[in-house]
């Protein structure tokens, strides 16, 4: 119950720092655009840790191309709907899925001291590389949990 306490309390002042949410989002958005174009661009790009564990779930780098633009599409959707949190909420659940299967991914590869494209380097080493796409996943859910129905397209002003 006492950490409790303190992660309300930093969520609430997250809440107040919209500006984190917003890159946040934009970064997750941007990340999949990109994956998507490159997946459909060649199935090389499967290898990595934080997609090959999307690729068991979604067969064919074309397939898992366009879900990937497609989670997207839905986010950017979802960055530009004016002050309805709950549309926003659906809107941005797919992406969250998507970050934290790689996430998931990269914690599977760094327990087994194993890439998913079986390079073998020590537990640490592993977990230092995946940690962006770790932490990125539990940034998003934080941005999604306090979101309060500002519009993310744009920055709020500072005035």
């Amino acid at each position: 119950m006492s950490l409790l306490k303190p992660l309300t309390k930093f969520l609430k002042y997250l809440q107040t720092r919209e500006i984190v949410r917003v890159n946040i989002l934009w970064y997750a958005t941007l990340l999949h655009a990109t994956w998507g174009i490159l997946v459909l661009y060649s199935a090389d790009s499967l290898g990595s840790t934080p997609l090959a564990i999307l690729a068991e779930l979604f067969p064919g780098h074309i397939r898992l191309g366009l879900w990937l633009l497609g989670v997207a599409a839905l986010s950017l959707w979802g960055l530009f709907t004016p002050r309805n949190r709950r549309l926003r909420t659906l809107l941005l659940l797919p992406q969250q899925f998507f970050l934290s299967m790689s996430a998931v991914g990269g914690i599977l590869a760094a327990n087994r001291g194993m890439y998913a494209d079986g390079v073998a380097r020590p537990h640490l080493f592993i977990l230092t590389d995946q940690l962006p796409i770790i932490l990125a996943a539990i940034a998003y859910a934080i941005a999604v949990i306090t979101d309060n129905g500002v519009n993310h397209a744009v920055a709020p002003s500072s005035t």
